[in-house]
Formats: C-alpha cells, structure tokens, sequence
C-alpha cells in the first residue's frame, strides 16, 4: 500500500485522540483541525521523504496549514481575515477565547481558509503558507507585538 500523509493523520488521531483530535462544532458542522497530527505527518514528509520511502507521501500536498493562534494572528495582521469588532477587542485585551467555542473555531477556520486561498493563487500547498506565517513571518520582532488570541485550556497549540 503506497504511504499515506491523510492515512497517517487518521491513525495518530485514532490512536492519540487527546494529544491530536482536535475536531470541534461550529453551527452544527464538524471542523477537523487535526494540527499536531498534521504538523507531525508533515515534519516526518519534509525531513525523511528521500531517504525513506515510508515517509515520501504522494498525498501530502493535501496537508492543511497548521492553524494555531500565532498563523491566526499573521492572518489578521496581513489582512487577510477581518475580525469583527468584539472579537478584535477581547484578543487585544488578552481574554481567553476557550477551546471549542465559537470564536476560537471560527477564527481558526478562517485562517485555514486564508491559507488555502493564498496556496491557491501562489501555487503552492497551505501547509506551507501556514509555515511561512508561522516560522517566518510570525517571527519577526515586529509580528511578534502583535496581538494573538489566547486559549490557555487547549493541548492542541
């Protein structure tokens, strides 16, 4: 059976679900993070893929962006997802947004979709807008004043 990255996030999940299930509600629809068990899948992709063939996912492409609250913050600062007035001053003012709840959802939702929207008209996979957003541009001196959403009850991020 040929190596699968969507195979391999399904299995941690299985087997790990409070380290890696981090599926919740919004409006009644499932939304699948799955952030630690892709971020796994895709390091395992990036570091062994030539050297072990059980690692070269011809699937991987298909990896998110790992949404945690700093690819969220980028997100919001670049513009590319718009908070409504309430949520932008709760994040401003340091309030815990809680695991699960409909702000925390939505607003990782929406940077999900940032990502894959921006991997659509770069040509490349979200995973790797998500890890640009996160590992260089959240980086920055600068990005890293910005505000970010604070959710202190998640193993997730």
């Amino acid at each position: 059976e040929e190596p699968s990255a969507g195979r391999l996030v399904a299995a941690l999940v299985e087997a790990f679900p409070e380290t890696f299930d981090d599926r919740h509600r919004l409006r009644g629809v499932e939304v699948k993070f799955f952030k630690k068990a892709q971020l796994v899948v895709g390091e395992l992709h990036h570091r062994f893929r030539a050297e072990d063939p059980r690692f070269d996912f011809a699937d991987a492409g298909a990896l998110t962006a790992y949404v945690d609250n700093v690819v969220c913050a980028m997100a919001v600062m670049e513009g590319a997802v718009v908070l409504e007035p309430p949520l932008a001053a709760k994040i401003e003012a340091g309030e815990p947004l809680p695991s699960g709840s409909e702000e925390e959802v939505a607003l990782r939702a929406a940077a999900l979709r940032a990502c894959e929207e921006a991997a659509a008209a770069l040509g490349i996979h979200a995973c790797e807008v998500g890890n640009f957003l996160w590992g260089v541009h959240g980086k920055k001196p600068s990005h890293r004043a910005f505000p970010r959403h604070a959710t202190p009850d998640t193993v997730f991020y």
